[in-house]
């Protein structure tokens, strides 16, 4: 039976190889079921604090063994990371277990040659009573660079965006995690009656202020074997997406475009507003991921959603009108650190050609909504180029629309809104993942 930190090891490896996803391949890997309960829990807290902490765990490996840890041996330098990480961060594991359970990796993982050169390193970070952070005072932001393992791109883009204030509490929210959050389905069941249910399955659940029908869990369950998931009482999805959602108003009889729909979270929170009556045309450009949508919808009981493949970025006539239209764009993620870390360690020169595809998927979304009907556009990322400049430039360009964000909206965004143009949600204010909506109206 595999180790909890053989098979952290084994992920962080293909992520660096591969440049997989965090996510998928964790729960790839729990789905297998090799690892299970506490084995499991520890297996994903050094994998996602590995990640969440790479920079500063290379620093204080290159620091204590005089190499860089960019020029080791791959596994190597992620067996130091293991174990550096338990070393730093985690209490509850002593520091001579994390040590000894390093050397043992190294040696059942067929690099025993370095296991002296582990242990060496591991050793002179647990006998630091105060590790050599640089200094706060002298240089903030290379303080900030290793503390919060931010590159020092996105730094400069954050503090320049949004200010030093917002992006330290951008790093100290990150760090925190999101809530795990849940969205009642309420065809079938109320929130009050889904709390009951939940806490048969051991899982804690409340009511959030805002919005209706999510709800906080201690933990989110296993979707295989909880009775709840497979009878379609509840989808997962996270606060700031429903409030995306419900910045929507879609209300029973509306026809909707949910322009970039897969997996499928929002159709199916759309068609609840909607108690099931009206229609949703779920577009994606992948005909593989439409299975995604049915699927769900299946489970769900929800049998107003359409699914079609398209290209949202080119005209399509055949789409025709819809009182409402979401264009929930390709973003670059960089508000969804806290559930993807790596994505922070992506080349920023990935992300340039972003705004122009986010702009074209606007105004073809654009061309589908009545008059007086709804357009709202809306990414999980922070970043100005992606959000502001883009509602702006649509604005600019397209006079028969105007800003109509929801006052409940703007109050939840604090100072993240925009009067009533869009709303940035930031981590350090609303809790929640980094997301911008903004909504606009087609005049008459």
């Amino acid at each position: 039976m595999p180790s909890p930190r053989k098979t952290a090891l084994d992920i962080l490896l293909k992520i660096e190889k591969d440049k997989s996803y965090s996510n998928l391949l964790v729960d790839s890997y729990l789905s297998g079921g090799s690892l299970q309960g506490r084995d499991a829990a520890f297996m994903t807290t050094l994998v996602y604090g590995v990640l969440e902490n790479m920079i500063c765990l290379d620093y204080f490996i290159s620091h204590f063994s005089a190499r860089s840890a960019a020029k080791l041996d791959p596994k190597v330098r992620n067996i130091l990371r293991l174990g550096a990480y338990q070393i730093i961060f985690l209490d509850h594991v002593p520091n001579h277990a994390a040590v000894s359970e390093s050397v043992e990796l190294a040696k059942k993982c067929g690099v025993s040659r370095a296991s002296g050169f582990i242990n060496a390193v591991l050793r002179k970070i647990s006998q630091q009573s105060d590790l050599p952070y640089p200094d706060k005072q002298r240089d903030l932001k290379r303080y900030l660079h290793v503390r919060y393992s931010c590159p020092n791109w996105l730094l400069s883009k954050w503090i320049k965006e949004y200010g030093i204030d917002n992006t330290v509490g951008f790093l100290e929210g990150f760090e925190k995690r999101p809530a795990a959050v849940l969205r009642v389905n309420t065809l079938k069941i109320s929130s009050e009656e889904l709390i009951e249910r939940l806490s048969e399955e051991g899982i804690n659940a409340k009511k959030v202020p805002f919005p209706d029908h999510a709800l906080e869990v201690d933990r989110l369950p296993d979707l295989r074997n909880s009775k709840a998931f497979n009878e379609g009482l509840f989808i997962v999805q996270n606060t700031a997406s429903q409030v995306c959602c419900y910045a929507c108003g879609a209300k029973p009889g509306d026809t909707v475009i949910d322009m970039c729909a897969a997996p499928g979270g929002k159709s199916f929170t759309l068609a609840f507003n909607m108690q099931n009556k009206g229609r949703i045309l779920s577009l994606e450009l992948y005909e593989n991921r439409l299975k995604l949508i049915n699927d769900g919808a299946r489970r769900l009981s929800v049998d107003i959603i359409e699914t079609m493949q398209n290209d949202a970025s080119k005209h399509n006539e055949a789409l025709g009108k819809a009182d409402i239209v979401l264009c929930d764009v390709p973003c670059s993620g960089l508000g969804v650190i806290g559930r993807k870390p790596e994505i922070r360690y992506k080349d920023p020169a990935e992300f340039d050609g972003l705004p122009d595809l986010q702009y074209a998927i606007l105004s073809e979304g654009a061309e589908h909504v009545k008059d007086g009907g709804t357009l709202v556009y809306s990414t999980c990322t922070l970043s100005r180029a992606e959000n502001d400049e883009v509602a702006e430039r649509f604005l600019e360009n397209h006079r028969e629309f105007s800003a109509a964000l929801p006052r409940v909206v703007v109050d939840f965004a604090g100072k993240g809104a925009s009067g009533s143009a869009y709303a940035t949600l930031m981590p350090n204010v609303t809790g929640t993942d980094g997301f911008f909506i903004s909504v606009f109206k087609k005049t008459k």
